[in-house]
């Protein structure tokens, strides 16, 4: 490499060198020539000799000196960073995504090694971010499997006990029963997720009855609003076709019904509407349950996180990062306002809806 660049600033030289003799031959020309028309006189040939070794000395100083000057700014606007950026992309391919690339701008830094140090910074601060979420999945993934394995597994061997009374063996079935179900509900949501995060699911393009696929997700809650005596209100326009994935969108309906009625308290209030906007539908799922704070605002997309702790052993935090990611798919939208004790409103935009 290094005989490369040897090489390299010897051209260069060279090139310089030829430049540099061009020019200053032309203006020597010029000048004897001129001189000779004004003072008449001819040059001797130890003059002649003279001016060539001088005008020869001073080519190759010229030359020196721009080979010189070309290191020094190559050095500082191209090998230096460019050392730089290798380490940096080094670094990032042993896993350390805290490297970042660390130039100084100056005069003579270029716009076009700014910019890729920027994507670099910006590729690395991306890596980072996913290993960061990589790691924690992995650790929650760990600890939901963990949690309903290790109730099974006890509740198993108290199952065993012959002397186990036939209530308590009911009762204890029936967690073991509970926890598998929930085992199973994650890993279908992790398979879920996994499927959409990696593009392996696109939508099926059929048109249904969008308003009627809603008031069959909302009727499956049925016993839960009974049970906790919640005030459900409707507003659902009727005839609201869409051209989408029916199964795949069905995630979005039975998250936000389920979110809504378990966080609101018995005898509170549920209220759901749905209106057509041009080639847009509208849904709005609102509560009046715990609602939430700005801090949890902000995670509530993210993969297992769940804002209110006292309802953990009813869901894996999975169900809205599925929402999030199914609409995405669809180009829909969805937005969350809520106030903490005053409740949540999640409003669903879908496109490519009409009237039926």
């Amino acid at each position: 490499m290094r005989i490369k660049n040897f090489l390299h600033t010897i051209k260069v030289f060279l090139i310089s060198y030829i430049i540099s003799s061009f020019v200053t031959t032309c203006s020597l020309l010029i000048y004897l020539s001129s001189l000779m028309e004004t003072l008449g006189h001819e040059f001797t040939e130890v003059e002649i000799r003279e001016a060539s070794i001088i005008t020869f000395n001073n080519i190759l100083i010229i030359a020196l000196l721009f080979t010189f000057l070309y290191y020094i700014v190559k050095k500082i606007t191209v090998d230096i960073p460019i050392k730089k950026i290798k380490n940096c992309l080094s670094s990032l391919m042993n896993g350390d995504f805290s490297a970042r690339v660390k130039i100084k701008n100056n005069a003579l830094s270029t716009s076009t090694f700014d910019e890729i140090v920027e994507d670099i910074n910006k590729l690395a601060q991306e890596l980072g971010g996913v290993e960061m979420l990589r790691n924690d999945f992995i650790s929650n993934v760990s600890h939901e499997i963990k949690t309903p394995l290790t109730v099974i597994q006890n509740y198993s061997m108290l199952l065993s006990s012959p002397f186990l009374e036939e209530d308590k063996r009911v009762e204890y079935a029936s967690i073991i029963g509970e926890n598998s179900r929930k085992l199973a509900r994650l890993v279908t949501n992790i398979l879920r997720l996994n499927r959409l995060e990696n593009q392996k699911v696109y939508p099926k393009k059929e048109e249904y009855d969008l308003s009627e696929e809603i008031c069959s997700s909302l009727v499956s809650f049925e016993d839960i609003w009974t049970k906790k005596d919640i005030s459900l209100t409707t507003d659902i326009q009727q005839g609201i076709v869409t051209n989408g994935d029916k199964d795949l969108l069905s995630l979005v309906w039975s998250n936000l019904f389920s979110n809504a009625f378990k966080f609101t308290p018995e005898k509170g209030e549920v209220n759901i509407k749905l209106k057509l906007y041009g080639e847009k539908a509208m849904l709005i799922v609102s509560d009046t349950g715990c609602g939430m704070d700005e801090y949890t605002l902000r995670h509530i997309w993210d993969k297992f996180y769940q804002g209110d702790t006292s309802h953990t052993q009813e869901g894996n935090g999975l169900g809205l990062a599925l929402v999030k990611r199914a609409l995405s798919i669809y180009k829909g939208e969805i937005e969350v306002k809520s106030e903490v004790g005053k409740g949540s409103t999640f409003i669903v935009t879908l496109p490519f809806c009409r009237e039926g």
